[in-house]
């Protein structure tokens, strides 16, 4: 037998398991079908998308996580302007890779060399502004 008859001939008990809130892994393991058939049975007979409904999760206050997350509560940020604080501690002490303009852009070097090449790629964006008529 089909798929396609086996809906024709089992619809209603198809029907009548959607309704009772049978999830689609269980019928896929029930009637030992792909969970794709399902789906498709569930258009066909006109019976609502499974939608998989997680629990909602608690933010976990304090954390990095919380303020990513989308919790904006002072100890969330507070955690979040740490987490940034130690990382720009971290590179501190550290030396630009190369001078020139990665040093410019990437460390904040302000050395000679760093700013001649940082100044040389600033005038080339604000030209290429001028030539397209854009004002900032």
């Amino acid at each position: 037998m089909t798929a396609a008859e086996y809906l024709v001939s089992n619809g209603e008990a198809i029907r009548r398991a959607v309704e009772a809130g049978a999830p689609d892994d269980q019928i896929v393991e029930v009637l030992r079908v792909s969970g794709r058939t399902v789906q498709r049975w569930r258009k066909r007979l006109g019976l609502p998308r499974n939608v998989q409904i997680r629990p909602v999760r608690p933010v976990p206050h304090g954390t990095v996580r919380g303020y990513r997350r989308g919790c904006r509560c002072g100890t969330c940020a507070d955690a979040m302007r740490y987490d940034g604080d130690k990382y720009r501690l971290a590179r501190i002490g550290l030396t630009p890779p190369s001078h020139g303009r990665s040093g410019y852009k990437n460390w904040g070097c302000r050395c000679d060399t760093c700013k001649a090449a940082g100044a040389v790629v600033n005038q080339a964006y604000y030209r290429k502004r001028l030539a397209l008529d854009v004002t900032p």
